[in-house]
């Protein structure tokens, strides 16, 4: 019989392990698209000609813009009128692309010398994110259109606000551009802004000054103006005044004709939006609060939420408000139940409230927002599991290395006993 007597134990370690990732949906930022006037084929034009003109369009936005129209809107009183066709429309235009839109103008025999700024009302939807919900935005650009003479000639190349939409009781900033289309210098520039009276300068009064623009130079001007609540949706005409000094000293005045256009916004807005708890995993409950404001003037009525797209998440997807007075924040919580195998990544909710004013009319706004189920959390945080992996490796190279030194130092003594 053999008895066999081990002097030292080989540590032999076999480890199976694998490695745990926590998996995250990109969060998809705020974007928009945004429009620019890149080029103009011609900005001079004299009394009396027709000339077809070509403007170069570009989306600086992020995302692609589609169904977007471009209109020219038509002003009686302009010496300029717009022949043939007011509108352009594009399927889509994509970030950083550029389109050619054509407008054929025709100039009045006895126009005035100076310039006259052209409107363009652009429409257009954009999609967030995966989600199949259009969102429609508008914005309204400007470009100038001028009859020059032979000596430093101001006139108003772009004029836009910031921000874009202009609403009544709110302040936004007005930048006006001057170009100089002459061929000397136009010195000691002062413009005024003939302010109407719904609007006021913010901190300023409604004189800008500018010491010298070179010929083909610009210089732009900008005023701080408050809306009055009382200003409604509509079409406001504005008249800039310019004085300025030529190369041979002689004082110049012209004045050119804008138009700000102010877009109606249902009054009532979601102020807030809180998820409790910050953090939703599957088989977790929860509640998503909102908090909704009438920034309007007037009471509205009838005012009810409905959410669409959260049917695996949410327990109640309709909640009837009733009546909102101006001012009045209301909140309204619709429950969370999330399913042990729902799958994890980004659910957006389609928030949709309607509502009624003083006249019976009704208005919807709609909100999109996004829930992002996250994964439970493993027992052991990733980092110490890290280290865990680690550790044992370790373990097993050292084992492996004295294992081999054993036997090679003869460490090992087998003994026969008979």
């Amino acid at each position: 019989m053999k008895n066999l007597n081990y002097l030292s134990l080989g540590l032999i370690f076999i480890a199976f392990f694998s490695l745990l990732t926590v998996s995250q949906a990109a969060v998809i930022p705020e974007a928009q698209s945004r429009f620019t006037i890149s080029n103009i084929s011609d900005i001079f034009l004299n009394s009396g000609e027709t000339k077809t003109l070509y403007i170069s369009i570009k989306n600086n936005g992020d995302i692609s813009a589609y169904n977007v129209f471009f209109e020219i809107i038509p002003d009686n009183t302009s010496a300029i009128k717009v022949v043939g066709t007011t509108k352009n429309y594009f399927k889509e235009i994509r970030s950083n692309e550029e389109k050619t839109l054509n407008f054929s103008f025709f100039i009045e025999k006895n126009a005035n010398e100076g310039s006259y700024n052209i409107p363009f009302f652009v429409r257009w939807k954009t999609y967030k994110g995966s989600s199949s919900e259009a969102l429609e935005f508008m914005e309204t650009l400007y470009t100038a259109l001028m009859v020059s003479s032979g000596k430093a000639e101001i006139a108003i190349e772009n004029i836009y606000t910031t921000p874009p939409l202009i609403k009544s009781g709110s302040n936004t900033t007005l930048n006006i551009i001057l170009r100089n289309v002459g061929h000397a210098e136009a010195k000691s520039v002062k413009t005024t802004l003939q302010m109407l009276p719904l609007f006021s300068p913010i901190n300023s009064d409604n004189r800008f000054y500018v010491a010298s623009i070179p010929p083909n130079g610009t210089a732009l001007i900008s005023y701080n103006i408050y809306v009055s609540k009382g200003a409604g949706s509509g079409v406001y005409q504005f008249n800039l005044q310019i004085d300025y000094e030529d190369g041979a000293s002689s004082q110049n005045h012209v004045e050119g004709m804008f138009s700000l256009i102010m877009t109606g916004d249902p009054p009532i807005n979601i102020n807030n939006i809180e998820l409790d708890p910050k953090r939703i995993t599957p088989g977790s409950t929860g509640i998503l609060q909102l908090t909704i404001i009438n920034s309007g003037t007037e009471k509205i009525k009838d005012a009810k939420v409905r959410i669409t797209g959260g049917d695996e998440i949410l327990t109640e997807t309709y909640q009837f408000i009733g009546t909102l007075n101006p001012d009045d924040p209301v909140s309204t919580a619709f429950g969370i139940s999330i399913p042990p195998n729902i799958e994890i990544g980004n659910y957006g909710l389609y928030i949709e409230i309607s509502y009624s004013d003083p006249t019976g009319q009704t208005f919807i706004k709609a909100n999109i927002y996004e829930i992002k189920i996250f994964p439970k959390k493993p027992l052991i945080p990733e980092p110490y599991i890290n280290y865990i992996y680690k550790g044992i490796g370790f373990i097993a190279i050292v084992g492996i290395i004295y294992f081999f030194l054993l036997l090679k130092s003869g460490g090992f003594l087998v003994t026969k006993n008979k």
